[in-house]
């Protein structure tokens, strides 16, 4: 696949962005890695359920890079909310998200 084959496709199968050309950017940038990255969340969320914040420290990534691909993952209808909360690293509620079974 090419990088214009990455950005012609569209949210959720590539990464979104919400009119701010930083969004835009960022969503640029890892539009190449973002399908293994959404292949590795799926598989920690399959193995065990977590929050974003679980998730990101058993995988070995920046949360900022989970948090979008769970996003991305529920909109296609592959995990969902356990409808649990863990409390986050910063003190505030997180979504247990799971795998559709």
């Amino acid at each position: 696949m090419t990088q214009a084959d990455l950005f012609a496709q569209t949210y959720p199968d590539a990464p979104g962005w919400k009119g701010r050309d930083t969004s835009k950017a960022a969503a640029q940038a890892i539009a190449p890695k973002a399908q293994s990255l959404r292949e590795r969340v799926l598989v920690a969320v399959t193995a065990q359920p977590g929050s974003p914040e679980q998730i990101a420290r058993r995988i070995g990534v920046p949360l900022m890079n989970v948090r979008p691909r769970l996003s991305e993952l529920a909109a296609r209808g592959l995990v969902e909310d356990t409808g649990r909360r863990e409390i986050a690293d910063g003190g505030r509620k997180a979504i247990v998200w799971q795998a559709v079974r």
